[in-house]
């Protein structure tokens, strides 16, 4: 007030003689019209009280009043954090990293065992609110998710995700690696048991018939009408060999 400065109008913009243009300490542009509001109530009935108006008045002003400004509602639709997770809640990286003001698209790969995903986005303004949804799912290939987001003046913005899913087939790949893998252990515990008649069956098939073609040999040598057991590559009237060694197949 010493220097001049006794109305909220000079406490803002100082066109006095005093420090002119300086000892500025009010912020707010619209300091000045909102605090003499508030001070005009107290003198909405003055009853016997002169007031006295410092207008001031400079240089070129136009004859008519200029209008008041036309309100404008919030235009950010800007985010403040995009985070991805999947259906177990594991966090996916983006790819670049989320930039509140210029990149608008970005990128994730997932494993086909990422069937889900599930999207929490902030804008920067609180007047702003997402409209898109907060999840969905995914096919083999490239998924193209789109955030919205709708500023409070109407303007709306889209953030693009592109979540490529490995295939079903790459998933396929792995499973029989894991199968390729197992200890011998583990393969033997899924083998089938024998079928009977298998290996052992043949083995006793085998041996019959070597029994069978001994009888034979017997039979043989009996039918020579010598009534004795034949002898293989022998001569007639030549030494009997061993009966165990004839009947060897």
């Amino acid at each position: 007030i010493n220097r001049g400065q006794n109305t909220i109008y000079l406490q803002k913009f100082n066109t006095t003689s005093t420090s002119t243009y300086m000892h500025q300490y009010m912020a707010n542009v619209e300091a000045p019209w909102a605090e003499g509001r508030r001070v005009f109530t107290a003198y909405e009935d003055p009853v016997g009280t002169s007031i006295v108006f410092m207008i001031p008045v400079y240089l070129d002003m136009p004859e008519e009043p200029a209008p008041y400004p036309v309100h404008k509602d919030n235009p950010n639709n800007w985010l403040k954090s995009l985070k991805i997770s999947d259906q177990d809640g594991n966090k996916l990286a983006l790819t670049p990293t989320l930039n509140n003001s210029s990149d608008e698209e970005y990128s994730i790969v997932v494993e086909g065992t990422v069937s889900d995903i599930k999207i929490s986005a902030t804008p920067v303004s609180s007047l702003a609110k997402v409209t898109s949804d907060k999840s969905a799912t995914l096919e083999d290939g490239m998924n193209r998710i789109v955030v919205t987001v709708e500023a409070q003046n109407g303007d709306i913005k889209e953030f693009v995700i592109n979540i490529y899913r490995e295939g079903s087939k790459k998933k396929d790949k792995k499973d029989k690696k894991d199968k390729e893998d197992k200890t011998p252990e583990e393969t033997q515990e899924t083998q089938p048991e024998p079928v009977e008649g298998g290996e052992g069956g043949e083995q006793a098939s085998g041996s019959e018939t070597g029994t069978e073609a001994q009888g034979e040999a017997a039979v043989e040598g009996e039918n020579s009408g010598t009534g004795e057991p034949a002898v293989e590559g022998g001569e007639p009237g030549g030494a009997e060999p061993p009966v165990e060694e004839q009947l060897l197949p």
